[in-house]
């Protein structure tokens, strides 16, 4: 199986619990690992046959500042479907993480893997 991925993209984003975590946009910091739906793109060299990285930013951008949230879980679970949807990927993994927010830790997050079954 072949796959995209993009690492350590980060975008604001309204997000939290805490009133004072919703009161300012944050920036959230996210990697994707997408599933390409077929392996026509490693014979074709064709970006028709791919899944286009900048797309897929353009996307997540879109919805992170479009859609608000509480939670790291609900925001990953949404994306994954917006990606599996869209793209047609048969794997999808997110992984969104926050940073400054608990003491001690660079970054707190969540995992989320979406897979065919």
């Amino acid at each position: 199986m072949a796959s995209i991925f993009i690492e350590q993209l980060e975008v604001e984003t309204v997000i939290g619990v805490p009133d004072e975590e919703r009161r300012n946009a944050q920036v959230v910091v996210l990697d994707i690992e997408m599933a390409l739906p077929d392996e026509r793109a490693l014979a074709s060299d064709a970006i028709g046959d791919t899944i286009d990285y900048a797309k897929v930013v353009s996307l997540v951008q879109h919805e992170l500042h479009t859609q608000r949230f509480r939670l790291l879980e609900r925001l990953a679970d949404h994306l994954c479907d917006c990606l599996t949807e869209r793209y047609r990927s048969p794997a999808v993994r997110i992984k969104i993480a926050k940073t400054g927010v608990v003491a001690g830790a660079r970054r707190v997050g969540v995992v989320v893997e979406r897979r065919d079954r």
